[in-house]
């Protein structure tokens, strides 16, 4: 009998995301100094275009982070990339987010090795 903790479990593995939030790490940090990078760059005393070049880099690494955690454990599906092309408009984060099971494989419900 699946309990309703269990399937939180499995829901929360649908998405890794600790990957997810450690790409955050970067990509957030990374925002800011492309958005402000004049007041970036007079605190560190570098030039501009160095100070935007290192954003720009943190920010693209960043979210390559969080796409690659983005994956079906069981078909490697990208869910980031399969919800930003799939779903309604705007609701592509939504979407992902709130993600049960996979929309390739049905995982975790197709997953019956556990119980």
């Amino acid at each position: 009998m699946t309990t309703k903790h269990s399937m939180e479990i499995q829901a929360a593995r649908l998405l890794n995301t600790r990957r997810v939030w450690q790409g955050a790490w970067l990509f957030v940090p990374g925002a800011l100094v492309v958005l402000f990078p004049g007041l970036i760059s007079s605190l560190l005393r570098l030039e501009t275009w160095i100070v935007v070049a290192a954003g720009a880099l943190a920010l693209l690494v960043g979210i390559y982070w969080s796409a690659s955690g983005a994956k079906c454990p069981s078909c490697e599906l990208n869910l980031l990339w399969h919800g930003m092309t799939h779903a309604k408009n705007a609701d592509w984060f939504t979407w992902v987010m709130n993600a049960r099971s996979c929309p390739r494989c049905d995982y975790p419900k197709s997953d019956r090795s556990e119980g």
